[in-house]
């Protein structure tokens, strides 16, 4: 009788902790985020900058993250003239529990969609990835061949072996720990920008499987890239190591590819301290191989 109270009495605190970790996460989530009328956060939304003619440039952003992270970058393209379109993947940018709801195929079918309307749009398109987008442009780009030139930045294209297995245990592990902070830490070394970031910071282990099912998918399709790609990574990166990046890149088939390395940021380039480095090696690379015509561009 006593052991059974014990029981009781240990997997009833099991079920309150893990109760007050579900409010805790799920409370920080949405503190201090004002959000629009459709949920989204502000500053978090979509991003459709037209261009009509020209080529369009399909971005994506990571895991976890939101446009917020390629608007600078999209907003540079736009101004040389390419149509760009950045897609707000399903779940996220809203609540942590609407982002634990989402999963491969939704974020995968997503950035279909939206390569399927801009095809409709633009002569030419090009698709430019950053950490999981990279993963799903380099999908992308193996299915469509259409597609004229992949920039895949800082590729989230090779999972280290703690996450398999994280994500091996994730049944156990979810029944107690409903959410926990996202693995890895400097990812922006720019304060500001690491202040301004619209990212979750946590996860739980089933989502982290779905992130796994993607880089999964996206490293398989590396040797039958035919299309020109451009890889930027930095050799700080606190989530993919320099011998990582490496072997990712000589897993692409494509014989016309070009590996650029940076220094002194971390994992989310386009806001780091080298954004501005990314976005001039981005535009030279489609100058060579998705170039604006003097027509496009109003010249």
């Amino acid at each position: 009788m006593l052991i059974a109270l014990v029981a009781l009495l240990a997997l009833l605190i099991v079920m309150l902790s893990r109760q007050g970790v579900r409010w805790w996460f799920e409370r920080a989530s949405v503190s201090g985020y004002a959000r629009g009328p459709d949920g989204v956060i502000i500053g978090a939304e979509p991003l459709d900058l037209a261009h009509t003619g020209g080529p369009g440039l399909l971005l994506l952003h990571g895991f976890g993250d939101t446009p917020q992270t390629m608007r600078d970058l999209a907003t540079q393209l736009h101004a040389r003239g390419y149509g760009v379109v950045v897609p707000l993947l399903p779940g996220h940018g809203r609540t942590l529990r609407q982002f634990v709801q989402s999963g491969s195929r939704e974020w995968l079918a997503h950035a279909n969609s939206a390569l399927a309307t801009l095809r409709t749009l633009h002569p030419q398109i090009g698709i430019i990835g950053l950490s999981m987008g990279g993963a799903l442009a380099t999908i992308l780009a193996a299915e469509h061949a259409d597609v004229r030139t992949l920039v895949l930045i800082a590729p989230y294209l090779s999972v280290p072996s703690r996450v398999r297995r994280l994500t091996r245990w994730r049944g156990t592990i979810g029944q107690l720990l409903p959410y926990f902070p996202a693995l890895g830490s400097r990812s922006i070394h720019d304060e500001k920008a690491r202040v301004e970031n619209l990212a979750y910071g946590a996860l739980n282990a089933t989502t982290l499987s779905e992130l796994v099912a993607v880089v999964d998918l996206g490293a398989g399709a590396l040797p039958t890239l035919t299309v020109p790609v451009l890889m930027l990574q930095s050799r700080e990166d606190n989530r993919i190591p320099a011998a990582a990046a490496e072997g990712i890149f000589e897993r692409i088939g494509s014989s016309n590819k070009r590996l650029t390395w940076l220094a002194g940021c971390g994992h989310i380039l386009t806001v780091d301290h080298q954004r501005e480095r990314v976005a001039s090696e981005t535009m030279a690379w489609l100058d060579r191989t998705m170039p604006i015509t003097r027509a496009e561009s109003g010249g």
